[in-house]
């Protein structure tokens, strides 16, 4: 046996000498080369791994290397690969080209001014990465049509209400069949616009948005919910109860199928809003749509944050209570302050006006206004106590009566205690003159810096693009704390400086008067800002 070990051995060396060499250079190492270069040949050739399928068994019938396959050991003769490709079946279509996907990251559908400017920015993603991708952003008319990923600031000249599309194409001329879509509303401000309801749409239509059909019923306008047998044409779109297919409240007939019983059918039409998931009863029109579970909750066809009505505030939801609803996200609606007026008085010697009280929010901003005329007197912030006061003594007219509203709601009223004898005329102690009246405009901000200063233990955030007067509210953008107050200029900037800060925010967010929030990452702020920043 030792002999015929001896006597094999040689020869097999003998032989892989001969192959090797004649075996060209790019397959000329054996193992690890030569298998995945005969899988990748055949892959491409025929859609075939041989060697991942039969591997020694490949080129030899046993692992004895001097009982070779012939013809397959020509390979190395010609450098050929594919004569190791078994025959193939034929080989499996390729995969359908899957669309592209937009998406529009900024603005939100929104009402503005005529001139105003919105930040438009996108982005796309494809399934398949056939790459670059395009962009095509139509503006409905309202501005220039763009293909930039990110058009930026563009400036809407023209009054109407303008459906802004963004169009998503793959580098194989396949577009995205949804495109995604924000509706911009411009109006003019310097028209006349009747609102007799207060219910924030006008008569006039045009520059003064759409029209509302009846101004005097402010349960009526184009935002209000179609009910379905009433017999008005409640949302102002000309269509009345069941003829509008967005109607709600429809009563759902024995012909109307209803599987999981939530009140809404699969069916339309007269059975009312289409039930797009009628085997779970906490999916149909009649839900407020949860912003983290990947589901269209509401059947609007929007899905988590790219249903506008992600914060919870679905007003088809609120028409149904008895529907369980998914629990909105956070941050939760503020509690409407209250406010107490414990003191109006007038001090004829001092010419002074003194006007003070409680139960005000901390850092709530308390406006006090004539209340027969609606002139607005001054603001203050509220004290951590909730308490509150006011001392003017640079009156142009004594009110007979005053108002005060804690961030412009929960309005209190109380008589001026001594007011002068022609205060029911406007107590006038020199002629006023009266302020042109103008549309409020609804504040905005922007968050120029946001910066941790070292070596003065110091945070600094500073911004503008605030109404003069307006309260400015700075808290941690990842815990939601309050961390201070301020009132904007009347040129509408605003600073902050914190110096006595019990942890240094990684992220701050401004609101003003509860509104239009922003957030700003904080500059140089400490490395453990993550967990707090605690100093």
């Amino acid at each position: 046996m030792r002999k015929r070990i001896e006597t094999l051995v040689p020869a097999v060396l003998l032989a892989l000498i001969a192959v090797a060499s004649n075996i060209p250079d790019s397959y000329a190492q054996s193992g690890a080369n030569f298998g995945p270069a005969v899988d990748s040949a055949c892959q491409a050739f025929n859609g075939t791994t041989p060697f991942s399928d039969q591997s020694c068994a490949l080129c030899h019938n046993t692992s004895n290397l001097g009982q070779r396959i012939d013809p397959e050991w020509g390979w190395w003769e010609t450098g050929n690969l594919t004569a190791f490709c078994p025959d193939a079946p034929n080989p499996p279509p390729p995969p359908p080209n899957q669309a592209p996907n937009g998406v529009i990251d900024s603005p939100a559908s929104q009402t503005i001014s005529i001139g105003e400017s919105l930040p438009f920015t996108g982005t796309g993603s494809d399934p398949d990465g056939d790459l670059p991708l395009s962009f095509a952003w139509n503006f409905g008319g309202g501005a220039a049509n763009s293909n930039a990923q990110n058009p930026g600031s563009v400036t809407f000249n023209s009054v109407g209400t303008f459906t802004v599309t963004l169009t998503v194409t793959d580098n194989l001329g396949l577009s995205d069949p949804s495109p995604q879509s924000r509706t911009i509303t411009v109006n003019d401000p310097t028209l006349p616009c009747t609102d007799a309801d207060g219910d924030g749409f006008a008569t006039e239509g045009g520059g003064c948005g759409p029209v509302d059909c009846n101004d005097t019923d402010p349960s009526i306008n184009p935002d209000a919910p179609e009910s379905c047998s009433d017999g008005i044409d409640n949302n102002c779109n000309g269509l009345t109860d069941v003829a509008d297919p967005t109607a709600i409240d429809c009563p759902v007939s024995d012909a109307c199928f209803d599987n999981d019983g939530d009140r809404f059918s699969p069916d339309g039409g007269i059975c009312g809003p289409i039930d797009c998931d009628d085997f779970d009863g906490a999916v149909n029109p009649g839900v407020a749509e949860a912003c983290d579970d990947d589901i269209d909750n509401d059947c609007d066809g929007a899905t988590d944050s790219d249903d506008p009505e992600c914060n919870g505030g679905d007003c088809i939801a609120q028409r149904f209570p008895g529907i369980p609803q998914p629990q909105p996200p956070e941050p939760q609606p503020p509690e409407t302050p209250s406010v107490n007026v414990t003191k109006a008085e007038w001090d004829e010697e001092d010419g002074e006006l003194k006007v003070e009280g409680d139960q005000a929010s901390d850092g709530a901003l308390v406006t006090l206004k004539n209340a027969g005329t609606g002139d607005l007197l001054a603001t203050e912030v509220a004290e951590d106590d909730g308490e509150w006061e006011f001392e003017l003594d640079e009156l142009a007219a004594v009110p007979c009566r005053v108002r005060v509203e804690i961030d412009g709601q929960s309005p209190a009223e109380r008589s001026v205690n001594n007011a002068p004898s022609d205060c029911d005329n406007g107590g006038v102690i020199e002629p006023p003159v009266e302020p042109p009246v103008e549309p409020p405009v609804e504040p905005v901000v922007n968050v120029k810096k946001a910066e941790w200063d070292e070596e003065d233990r110091e945070l600094k955030v500073k911004g503008e693009q605030a109404s003069g007067g307006a309260l400015v509210r700075l808290r941690n953008a990842d815990t939601g704390e309050l961390l201070a107050t301020e009132v904007a200029e009347n040129d509408g900037e605003w600073e902050f400086k914190l110096d006595e800060l019990a942890a240094v925010p990684c992220r701050v967010r401004v609101e003003i008067d509860g509104q239009s929030p922003a957030e700003r990452s904080v500059s140089n702020a400490p490395s453990d800002c993550e967990s707090g920043g605690v100093i």
